[in-house]
């Protein structure tokens, strides 16, 4: 699995490669001993992924090369799938969204390696492939409940007979998985996208903007590369100061920092912010308590990025809202707790944690 979240430290800070809204995954095949082996990967998921309950409907689409798209990049196999009503923040809860689209890529054809891909029901794709290494055709009934007989987005990879003396790049398929929450963050009445959007929150312009930014990652030969060198640069530099334990823990750690932030397009005052998630508690948008224990990693690696996690605090403190188009004037005089539940930033003073002390 690579996500490329990616602060270096003393150079220039890539918001673009740290708001990716995709992963990679790589399927990397070898055989022990003399004998070949034919070999086939089946991947599926669920609807889960874009359903706070489910009992929300869903639907899907597979979108094959002639959809219309502009690409230049290789022929690929795309799949969808997301509720119906689109309602942002409907779900009214922090860890679980029905908003927004989920995506599955693959490359038609690679080396040593052809791809097929369906969206039907899980029984059906799973058990087809079991039994002949084949996936059923797409199924058109839908929309339906995501519990109603299972949607999936599946994708399978006939690698042919591998032996032990094929090149271990010669059987490397890849997916590309992605979503776009197409609006990322309410805050004080503004809708905010993630920064790949620019403020273009059209959800008709979801399909052809994941599209691109899922092809181009999936051809990308440099992208792997550059993770790998990234992974070994934060690990040795841990290592060195602080031996094996310091150096797995603190890329743990990275990982869990980086996982928890979403850069957005602050449309009025054209830059980017970024928010970070007080995740495995209560959901809450930017707790200041959660982001100091954060902020060495942010300090170390890109100063700027604490900087931009900073401003949605201060301007909510200030009382800067106003612009946003549901202002909360905020009158206590001492740092806010945070500024809401993800994803709305909506919090009045008096519904604050009031920790005076610690979170000044």
């Amino acid at each position: 699995f690579r996500t490329p979240s990616i602060m270096r430290a003393g150079k220039n800070l890539d918001l673009g490669m740290l708001s990716s809204p995709f992963t990679l995954v790589k399927f990397n095949v070898s055989v022990h001993g003399d004998k070949a082996h034919e070999i086939q990967v089946y991947y599926d998921n669920t609807a889960e992924v874009v359903v706070s309950d489910t009992d929300n409907i869903v639907e899907w689409s597979s979108i094959s090369n002639d959809d219309g798209i502009k690409r230049t990049t290789p022929s690929t196999r795309l799949l969808r799938i997301g509720t119906t009503t689109q309602d942002f923040n409907d779900a009214d809860q922090s860890d679980l969204l029905n908003w927004g689209y989920w995506y599955v890529m693959a490359a038609e054809d690679g080396i040593g390696y052809k791809s097929s891909a369906t969206a039907n029901s899980a029984q059906l794709s799973q058990g087809s492939f079991a039994k002949t290494g084949e996936l059923p055709e797409v199924d058109r009934s839908g929309p339906r409940p995501c519990n109603d007989n299972w949607p999936v987005l599946a994708v399978s990879f006939n690698l042919g007979v591998v032996s032990k003396d094929d090149k271990s790049q010669d059987h490397v398929p890849t997916l590309c998985l992605g979503f776009d929450d197409i609006i990322s963050m309410d805050y004080f009445g503004s809708k905010m996208t993630g920064l790949y959007r620019r403020g273009n929150s059209n959800i008709t312009d979801s399909m052809s903007i994941m599209s691109n930014i899922m092809a181009n990652a999936l051809f990308n030969d440099s992208l792997n590369q550059i993770c790998e060198e990234f992974d070994n640069e934060i690990y040795n530099e841990l290592h060195e100061k602080g031996g094996e334990r310091y150096a797995l823990l603190g890329s743990l750690a990275y990982r869990q920092v980086t996982g928890a932030i979403k850069v957005v397009w602050n449309d009025k005052l054209q830059r980017p912010w970024i928010f970070m998630k007080e995740i495995s508690s209560d959901g809450d948008v930017s707790t200041v308590d959660v982001i100091f224990p954060a902020c060495p990693v942010f300090m170390h690696r890109a100063p700027e990025s604490l900087r931009l996690m900073l401003m949605p605090l201060l301007a909510y403190a200030n009382n800067e809202t106003e612009i946003y188009g549901s202002p909360i004037p905020y009158n206590l005089s001492w740092a806010p707790h945070h500024l809401g539940v993800w994803p709305q930033c909506n919090l009045h003073p008096m519904q604050q944690e009031q920790m005076p002390i610690e979170e000044t």
